[in-house]
């Protein structure tokens, strides 16, 4: 019987007399490849987080996640009707942030970098490490609840907590009004 070249793989021809062993085994390295390609990806899928319930915030807790295993962290970031502006926020700190948008406008010393004020967002944020300590960049688009769409543009850093110290991340809204039921959050570590 013949063999793939690359992983051994079995190759009946007309003559040879085909086993389900033969079949376990190839499987089996099939298999193992698959794993393999999935562990060395350069995204890898680290936790995701649903609001069952209208709330406050979303957070995302890294506990057990390394930071610096990874070159950045990407956030991925759906909400639904938010009745406020969208907010981020890291490790729960309430002060210290510096952000401004792609348009050119910003500003500093805030308790949160602003995504949005439009209803509904789908977008996603970088978490990296700089000399500054933690930069955050979000892109992504908005709509309000009329139908109206816009894009988000926005990159933040603080300086209080570098990468290495990431502990968690806070989508909010600005005041006391809440996030919709079904926002979601969902954390990749990528390579890259």
């Amino acid at each position: 019987m013949n063999q793939t070249p690359n992983f051994q793989l079995n190759q009946w021809s007309g003559t040879d007399f085909v086993r389900r062993t033969d079949f376990n085994a190839d499987n089996a390295k099939i298999d193992t490849a698959l794993q393999n390609l999935k562990e060395d990806s350069a995204a890898k899928k680290l936790g995701e987080w649903t609001l069952d319930a209208a709330a406050g915030q979303l957070s995302a807790p890294l506990a057990g996640i390394n930071p610096g295993d990874y070159t950045r962290l990407r956030l991925f970031f759906l909400g639904t009707d938010c009745e406020e502006e969208y907010d981020l926020r890291v490790n729960g700190v309430a002060a210290g942030y510096d952000y401004s948008y792609v348009s050119g406008n910003g500003d500093t010393a805030k308790a949160y970098v602003p995504l949005t004020s439009w209803e509904h967002c789908a977008c996603w944020i970088d978490l990296y490490p700089t000399p500054k300590g933690v930069a955050m960049y979000a892109r992504g688009t908005v709509c309000s609840n009329s139908g109206r769409g816009g894009r988000i543009g926005v990159f933040g850093y603080l300086s209080t907590v570098s990468y290495d110290q990431l502990e968690s991340v806070q989508i909010l809204c600005k005041t006391t009004k809440n996030l919709g039921a079904g926002s979601k959050l969902v954390l990749y570590g990528l390579q890259c």
